[in-house]
Order: C-alpha cells, then structure tokens, then sequence
C-alpha cells in the first residue's frame, strides 16, 4: 500500500541525462501525436485503417526504443525494455540478443533467464530453452514452476523419462497441480506405463474436474488397458466438455479486444517502462509527459493512473494527483490506498475535514491496516480535535503494527490528553524500537521533564 506521496530522488543532470530527457521528451510528443489519429476505438475500425494505425504506431515504438538504447546502450533497463518491444513484434532472435546483453550487466537477474526460454520454447527452440531454465534454477533453486518448464520442453523432444523425473521434482516442491498431473500422464502413457498414466489423469481431473483432455487420456490408456466399458465413459464426458468449451470458445471470441486495442495496452506498459527509466535522469515534464501518454494509452488503468498521481505528489502538483485519485476511486471503489492518499493530500492542501472523510473510508475499507487509524491520529493532533478519540485510534494502530512510529503516535495522543504516565510508557516503548530516534528523545524529555515539575 502506498502511505504517503514519496518526492522522487533527483540526481545531478549529466550530458547523457540531458539526451535521454529529449528522446523521453520526443517518446511523449511522437506517440501522443500517434495517438491523435489512433485513439483506442470505440466501433471498429476498418481492416484498412486499422492495418495503417498498428503499422504506424509499430514503426514509431521500434524507432524510439533505438533512439533510447543509443543514448544508454549499456544500460540494464534499457536493454530489456529493447527486448519487450522486439518481443511484442515478433522479433524473437533480436529479443533474445538484446536480453543477453542485460543479463551480461547482470548475471544474477533470473527473470531474463526466464524470458530468454519462454521466448525460446513459444519458437520451438527447447534446447535453448531447457539451458536458460537451467540458469534460472542455479541462481533460485526453489522457483516454482521451472521444473514445469523443463518438463513441458522435454516432452516436446521426446524425452519422456527427463520429463519424469522434473515434474516429479516440481510436485515435490509445489505440490499436484492440475497441469502437472496431465503432463504426467502424458509422459507415462509414452512410456506405455499405462497404469500410472491412469493415476495421474485421474489425479488431474480430482484438481480440475472439468479437465477435458484428462478425460481424453484417460480413455485413451483405458483402451490400452482393455478397459472397454469404462473408456466409452470417459470419452462421453470428453465429449460433452469438448462441445461446452467451443462455447465458451465462441463467447471469448465475440467479447475479445481488437488487434489494435490490444496493442494500445502494450503501448502502454512500453510508456511505463520508459518512465522507469527517465526517473534516474531527472526532468519531470518529461516524466509527465510520458505517463500522459501512458494514461491515455492504458484507458484509465488503475496502475497508470496511479503512477502518474504518485509522480504528481512528489512534484507538488497536488490539485492534479487529487483528481486522479478521485478517478482511481469512481474506477474502484473498494481501493483503500487511493483514500488514504486523498487524505494525506487533502490535509496537505488545509482541507482537514476532506482528509477525516477519506481516511474514514480507508479505514472502513481495511480495518485490519493499521495506516489509516495513524492517519486519522495524525490530523486530530494537529488540527487539536477528537482527542480523545484519537488516544483510541492510536491505541488500534498499535495493537495492529507495533513500531516506534505507533507508539510514538499514541505518546502523542496521551499527552494530548494530558496522561503524562501513559505518555511516558508509550515513549518508552517508541525507544525500544528505535533508541536514537531524536524525535522520540525530544518528546520524551519534555514529558519527564513536565511530569517532574508538577
């Protein structure tokens, strides 16, 4: 959960930092010009026109990712942002090279690993694949899933005994899962171990009984096993689920986003990975604009909005960040952070009984999360209201999360209601968390201090 709007770290602007906020600067204007002529649809687009669009917007992404990787070629991020993009267009040798080069910068980043082979085995190239879920392995020895991988590659190219003894291993560590029974299953039927091939597509269809190619299996080993009575029974329900999923098929396709809708969400995040970026440079227009652009490209994303809410906070453009929250709100309502941020900025802009009414709701939202009842502690201290209700709200955050910060806050409320004792317990508490914390010596020496000279 985001607390509070955080001030984004500025460096000192070097020559290259200077080129790379004019290529950010260039992202924004090109593609929000783009974006003029291509606006996410509402009817469909012809054939024509929307060919046209995606082409354009194709050729302007390629062109200002290389712009970008020119101006920091050795650069980590920028290389896997060069690799997304050459993924997206279907240039999987050029991907895979340019995420090479980032894991050359860094070795130990298992997820390029895993790129590397995902895009590997989509292409057919399950060699390569197999060694770079190899490589993820060595560097995280308990990644879920891998072992999956591994295995799925090796039944492509016929090693049924390898595909064994991975998703043996990747059972072990996740435990069954529906996938990995099937291919399982699989993998023993190759072998003609017919009665573990059994075990496993019924241990499938108990994980998922709507497993249709489980049932498939199934009456496939039940053949072999002169189980007649008991595979006509399997291939029935094959059937029936086989007509129920070219339903659901039919249904996916007449609800399924156009070709274009789809590349605008992949725009988008292209917008987001480039903001990453430029926020090690500095500039915050430029910032701005990319996120703008990602905002309009996302179409009201929580994420995008969001970030660029958050990036508004740090650069005190507070009425912005406002509406988007109040955007963020209308689009999820059930968001307890995005009220908790109106509060903050709220009583940032002198707006108190706007920030109680937020951080209220945030609290009614999640109760459990101590954020909100600190929050609400905060603004009747310094507003100098609902005393003592907020020494109760302070009591909860710290029943909820005790830290220095909590008890600090409910020394505050105590002495705010004039229990110096109870101040001085909760100060004492506070320093045992953090013993060099000046804010708590202070407050604590002022209440010995008071309670002394009565």
């Amino acid at each position: 959960m985001t607390r509070k709007p955080h001030r984004v770290a500025r460096d000192s602007v070097t020559s290259r930092s200077v080129l790379v906020c004019a290529l950010l600067a260039a992202l924004g204007l090109a593609l929000a010009t783009k974006i003029s002529y291509g606006q996410p649809p509402g009817p469909r687009e012809s054939a024509t026109d929307e060919r046209e669009t995606l082409t354009a917007l194709l050729d302007e992404e390629i062109r200002l990712a290389q712009l970008l990787l020119e101006a920091v070629p050795d650069d980590e991020e920028a290389l896997i942002v060069m690799g997304n993009v050459q993924a997206r267009h279907g240039h999987t040798d050029q991907a895979i090279g340019f995420w090479e080069k980032a894991a050359d910068v860094n070795p130990q980043r298992s997820e390029l690993y895993a790129k590397i082979a995902n895009l590997a085995s989509q292409t057919d190239q399950y060699e390569t694949a197999i060694a770079m879920w190899h490589k993820v392995l060595e560097i995280t020895p308990d990644q879920r899933g891998t072992r999956y991988d591994i295995a799925n590659a090796l039944m492509q190219l016929g090693d049924y005994e390898g595909c064994v003894q991975e998703l043996e291993q990747e059972i072990e560590l996740s435990g069954p899962t529906p996938d990995s029974c099937f291919l399982l299953g699989q993998a023993y039927q190759h072998r003609q171990e017919y009665g573990k091939a059994k075990q496993s597509f019924q241990q499938t269809i108990k994980l998922q009984p709507d497993h249709r190619q489980a049932y498939y299996g199934l009456y496939g080993v039940c053949v072999r096993l002169k189980q007649r009575d008991e595979a006509k029974q399997h291939l029935a329900k094959f059937k029936e689920l086989k007509a129920d999923h070219r339903e659901a098929i039919r249904e996916a396709d007449e609800s399924m986003l156009t070709d274009l809708e789809c590349f605008y969400a992949g725009l988008a995040n292209f917008c987001i990975d480039v903001q990453k970026l430029h926020q090690k440079t500095g500039g915050n227009a430029t910032t701005s604009k990319v996120l703008e652009t990602a905002f309009k490209l996302g179409r009201n994303n929580v994420v995008f909005l969001n970030r660029l809410a958050v990036h508004y906070s740090a650069t005190n453009r507070i009425a912005g960040a406002l509406a988007l929250y109040g955007q963020i709100a209308q689009i999820d309502p059930q968001n307890a952070s995005c009220h908790l941020n109106i509060g903050i900025l709220a009583l940032k802009t002198g707006r108190p009984d706007q920030a109680e009414i937020a951080f209220r709701k945030a609290i009614a939202l999640a109760p459990d999360d101590y954020t909100g009842y600190q929050e609400l502690v905060r603004l009747y201290l310094r507003v100098r209201r609902n005393l003592p209700q907020a020494r109760e709200l302070a009591q909860k955050a710290v029943d909820l999360n005790a830290s220095g910060d909590t008890y600090y806050d409910l020394g505050l409320a105590h002495l705010a209601n004039n229990d110096l004792d109870s101040a001085l317990a909760a100060l004492d508490r506070a320093l045992e968390f953090d013993p060099t914390n000046v804010s708590y010596q202070k407050i604590h020496q002022l209440v010995q201090k008071r309670k002394t000279s009565q």
